[in-house]
């Protein structure tokens, strides 16, 4: 067995997954600290973490992972990019497990791209750390669908809380994968803690809370509001052409491209192409790493509850 790990830094700390991720770590006793930019006045990180600023070059990056075991990279979805020059600072640094910022769905094909650009680099990030696993080990955690988190965004799984709307795509039956934010602070600690270090190694990973279906998600909400929800339907393909086209038109990368590959990400995340689905296909591992099971209805519950 591995020399356990006691130190790890986590870049994009102060954010939604970040914190979850922070607070999961401290929790299961690991020494932890959060990198934030140097321009930055008001991050807020978990109590109980160190802070450290950074510029975010190699050489900035390389100083800041000096006695880290490991490094666990929660930046933005439109960023992701960024983690070439980090893993080439843990790497410089001597950092033993690096945690790409992955936590959606299963980015192991590259032909994901083709529906979401963002999607495609992160399988790009994977890719160059396998060329770097000699030195360095990776865990890339695969969640699905971000659930409680995403529910509140406009539009995010067909779901529109402030129009009281709700977007059924092709009938509304097809199973996708979900994961709460808490679930996905419990994955990183399992993953870095002393059972299972060794066998994480070099390895997707694959967990959520629950597997649903819009429909599922729709007669959960219709009980819990009273029936209030707009229902309307559409095709994951007119969709999927709408999106790509916003994609094409925009080169640049700008606003439009971004709209266009949001609306490609939450067709992936309802599991068009097949990219948000793996728990029946043996490929869970929430059993091996210990993580409990969700509650669809609960979680829904609690996220309307906000709204009052």
């Amino acid at each position: 067995m591995s020399t356990p790990v006691k130190r790890v830094a986590v870049v994009g700390g102060s954010g939604l997954t970040g914190g979850e991720i922070t607070r999961a770590l401290l929790q299961s006793g690991f020494e932890v600290t959060v990198l934030s930019r140097a321009s930055s006045s008001n991050s807020k990180i978990p109590d109980g973490a160190r802070s450290v600023k950074t510029d975010y070059s190699r050489e900035s990056l390389a100083a800041a992972f000096q006695g880290q075991d490991a490094v666990v990279s929660a930046i933005t979805t439109f960023f992701v990019g960024q983690q070439f020059t980090i893993i080439d600072a843990a790497i410089e640094a001597g950092v033993r497990r690096f945690i790409p910022s992955e936590y959606g769905v299963d980015t192991s094909d590259p032909a994901i791209a083709e529906i979401a650009p963002p999607a495609g680099t992160k399988n790009e990030i994977v890719a160059y750390l396998q060329s770097k696993q000699a030195t360095i080990s990776w865990s890339a955690i695969i969640v699905g669908a971000f659930f409680d988190a995403i529910l509140e965004v406009p539009g995010a799984l067909g779901l529109n809380l402030a129009e009281n709307t709700m977007t059924i795509f092709d009938g509304g039956d097809v199973e996708f994968e979900a994961t709460n934010v808490d679930q996905i602070g419990r994955a990183v600690a399992a993953v870095l803690s002393p059972e299972h270090f060794d066998s994480t190694a070099n390895q997707y990973v694959y967990v959520n809370s629950f597997t649903l279906t819009q429909n599922q998600m729709l007669h959960i909400l219709q009980d819990l509001t009273g029936n209030k929800l707009e229902v309307k339907h559409a095709k994951k393909a007119d969709m999927r052409k709408d999106s790509q086209e916003k994609i094409k038109s925009d080169p640049d990368k700008g606003d439009v491209w971004a709209r266009g590959s949001f609306e490609g990400i939450i067709l992936i995340m309802l599991n068009e192409g097949g990219f948000c689905e793996y728990s029946n296909k043996g490929r869970l591992w929430n059993k091996r790493l210990g993580l409990p099971e969700g509650n669809v209805e609960a979680t829904i519950k609690a996220v309307l509850s906000k709204k009052e």
